[in-house]
């Protein structure tokens, strides 16, 4: 199965990535994720960045370790050193 969806948003793209990698007020926002707890910031950027959240999905509580997607680029064998 695959599912686009699209939803107008009335915000800069600044301000909608923002709140997007404001990981430690996501419980704000996402309203199944029950605890979060950060285990790893980095200084800048979000590479390196590990959080723990439970959340409820499918009426059961699940508790992940997470962290942002790293973009690799297996050509040059390099990663980048933060998001855009």
């Amino acid at each position: 199965m695959h599912m686009n969806v699209e939803v107008p948003v009335e915000a800069s793209k600044q301000e909608i990535w923002r709140l997007i990698t404001d990981i430690e007020n996501a419980p704000s926002r996402i309203s199944g994720i029950e605890e979060l707890e950060v285990l790893e910031s980095p200084a800048d950027g979000l590479v390196g960045l590990k959080w723990r959240e439970t959340r409820q999905f499918g009426g059961k509580t699940a508790t992940e370790t997470r962290a942002p997607p790293v973009p690799r680029y297996p050509r040059f064998g390099w990663v980048h050193s933060r998001y855009r």
